[in-house]
């Protein structure tokens, strides 16, 4: 016992303890605490010796401590009253003196001082060794996901570049002109107002197509717009150029109710994204919405060839839909942000930040926060969206660490509602779907939000 009586325990408090207190005698192999029960009780070794795990990550056995004679454990549960985080198992035949709540506030207040002060002493170390040993193998699974992932693209790319795959790409109806020739445009930056309008005039049907939509109840605007200059004007030309693009896009589409689920889930993370990228001050919200409208492209043409292909259909569930976006977006000549972008942006779900090129990867992370985001609205849960490396990426563009519930709620939401006049109803009637949704969980939503310490996040190699 002297690891306790030098802890400030006398043999006069150990006296009055051991005689106000239960003893416990358990065997060898003898389970004394089960990680996950949720009781409080102290237990002091009087001899023995006893052996602390956890298990991490719901699979592997960690060892965290071999205690013996005057060692304490059960004090964060005793304190917290939160389920056990390890358990303990008998080493050796042990008598332990057993401290339940009831008998510890029968103890006079010398006695509950005394404990105090050594629960202290050893609590916090043991808490922060647990927590290191899960950061540990949260390291290590994220290593191992990553590492499968990249191992998968590698091997996948013999069957994406074959003839086969190459031949098919070149059958699928391209971009109108106009499309091409604007995106192309506005990634070089050299474009205005004007220019924007010029092109536009190319293509008569769209001028109409855009006048029709600006002015249904697509977008919320307090008057009718009667040429495409006013519209331009009222909107601005990166918002006209979305429509532009957006119709585009919709004339590459079969018209049925699946490709228009397609569409209108690329417009919304068009605008989403566009947003976040003009609210933090990241990237160029111009060609990152573009990408956006773009970035189902190669789930376009996986459809459309299970579509045409029916006997091939299972062969081109092996296709990585990124992959094959690039490669039709890079065949019709469009800049290479754009494809590049494309290529990548499945990589935040099962991979780190160095691992996309640098140049796209502003774009690639705006892309996957606005996806989040999106399903975050529809009602999707934080576990069930790909964020196993969500803090890293938020770091990775020097964003404050926060959980994606406030994200969604502190930072698009306000930006959302300052721009509401120049957004598609669509997006509005999501965001009002979502605000009514959390009507009667607010404060469930807003405590109880834990930062996150990202430090073990990173993949070094």
């Amino acid at each position: 016992m002297d690891k306790f009586l030098t802890n400030n325990v006398d043999k006069k408090s150990l006296t009055y303890i051991y005689k106000n207190s239960d003893l416990k005698k358990v065997r060898k192999g003898e389970v004394v605490v089960c990680e996950g029960d949720i009781d409080a009780v102290i237990y002091i070794i009087l001899k023995g010796q006893v052996e602390v795990s956890k298990i991490i990550l719901g699979r592997k056995k960690e060892i965290l401590a071999s205690l013996t004679s005057g060692d304490l454990f059960g004090e964060i549960s005793f304190l917290s009253r939160a389920p056990r985080i390890a358990s303990v198992v008998a080493l050796a035949p042990t008598t332990l003196i057993v401290v339940d709540r009831s008998t510890f506030e029968g103890f006079n207040s010398t006695i509950q001082l005394l404990f105090y002060k050594y629960i202290s002493s050893v609590s916090i170390e043991r808490k922060d060794k647990t927590g290191a040993a899960e950061k540990k193998y949260e390291y290590k699974n994220k290593q191992f996901i990553a590492k499968a992932f990249l191992s998968f693209q590698e091997k996948s790319k013999d069957f994406q570049n074959s003839d086969l795959i190459k031949e098919i790409i070149t059958k699928i109806p391209r971009l109108p002109i106009f499309a091409l020739s604007l995106s192309t445009k506005l990634f070089e930056g050299n474009i205005s107002p004007g220019e924007v309008a010029d092109e536009v005039k190319q293509d008569p049907p769209l001028v109409g197509a855009i006048l029709k939509t600006i002015n249904s109840s697509y977008y919320s605007l307090d008057s009718q717009v009667s040429d495409l200059n006013h519209a331009i004007m009222l909107l601005g030309y990166n918002e006209v150029s979305q429509i532009v693009i957006a119709e585009g896009v919709k004339r590459t589409m079969p018209d049925t109710s699946e490709f228009k689920a397609m569409y209108d889930h690329s417009l919304i993370i068009s605008h989403i994204v566009s947003i976040l990228s003009t609210k933090l001050r990241i990237g160029k919200s111009s060609e990152i919405s573009t990408i956006a409208l773009l970035h189902e492209f190669g789930q376009l043409v996986t459809l459309l060839l299970k579509k045409n292909n029916k006997r091939m259909g299972t062969l081109f569930d092996l296709v990585d839909t990124s992959q094959m976006g690039k490669m039709l977006l890079k065949s019709w000549k469009l800049p290479e942000n754009i494809w590049k972008t494309i290529e990548y942006q499945s990589y935040p779900q099962y991979s780190l930040p160095d691992k996309i090129p640098e140049n796209v990867r502003t774009n690639v992370i705006l892309l996957y926060l606005s996806q989040l985001c999106y399903d975050y609205l529809r009602g999707l849960k934080e576990d069930d969206l790909p964020m196993i490396f969500y803090y890293e990426y938020l770091a990775s563009i020097n964003l404050d660490i926060v959980p994606l519930a406030v994200f969604v709620n502190k930072i698009m939401i306000p930006f959302i509602d300052q721009r509401k006049n120049t957004l598609p109803t669509i997006l509005h009637e999501l965001l009002n779907s979502y605000r009514i949704s959390i009507d009667n969980s607010r404060d469930r939503n807003s405590k109880n939000l834990v930062m996150p310490d990202i430090n073990q996040g990173y993949i070094k190699n």
